[in-house]
């Protein structure tokens, strides 16, 4: 038996999920190579800008988390590094940008039925938290309200239980009378 040895060649290449921008399968892949170092490159590079918002989450779901603005900015960021990357290992950089921009308006109404969504879900939440202020502040102030209601019933009892301002003069005179009577007494024991 004659034995051959075969070598084995081992390729790489990354596929990143970008449904949210280009619909269908959103598939992008980079290009092949054989090279490990390139590979853990591409990833160190691709994946912190693919998924800065968080690995596996949908695009409307990272809209509800980050905002329009912000995810379109990690989408430019993102397209920018895959253009790089993929123009350094020779791939044609104006094609593959035309491609990804039709793909990207091809897409666009779905993303702004998406948009709308999202608009109209923090509408409503901001509706929400009105609602929710507007219903605190009423019972602050009919606390408030109660309270003062309270003051003024002790108030008018306590004027009805003192009787006319006149009396009620007299009446503090005598308990202060009678208040300095027995921190003098006090006094004197002491001694």
């Amino acid at each position: 038996h004659e034995s051959t040895m075969r070598v084995l060649v081992i390729t790489y290449r990354l596929c990143l999920s970008k449904r949210y921008w280009l619909g269908g399968t959103g598939l992008l892949y980079t290009p092949s190579t054989q090279d490990l170092d390139s590979v853990l490159d591409a990833i160190r590079i691709l994946v912190p800008a693919d998924c800065a918002s968080g690995r596996g989450i949908t695009g409307s779901t990272m809209l509800c988390r980050t905002g329009p603005t912000e995810m379109a900015a990690e989408w430019h960021s993102f397209r920018e590094h895959y253009l790089d990357m993929c123009s350094n290992a020779g791939w044609d950089r104006s094609r593959l940008a035309a491609r990804l921009e039709e793909r990207m308006l091809e897409t666009a109404p779905r993303r702004q039925r998406q948009l709308e969504r999202w608009n109209l879900q923090k509408m409503a939440q901001e509706e929400s938290w009105q609602r929710r202020a507007f219903a605190q502040e009423r019972r602050r102030q009919q606390r408030e309200l109660r309270a003062l209601r309270r003051e003024d019933r002790r108030s008018r009892r306590c004027f009805r239980e003192l009787g006319s301002t006149e009396q009620a003069k007299q009446r503090i005179q005598r308990l202060l009378q009678r208040w300095r009577r027995k921190v003098a007494q006090e006094l004197r024991r002491e001694r």
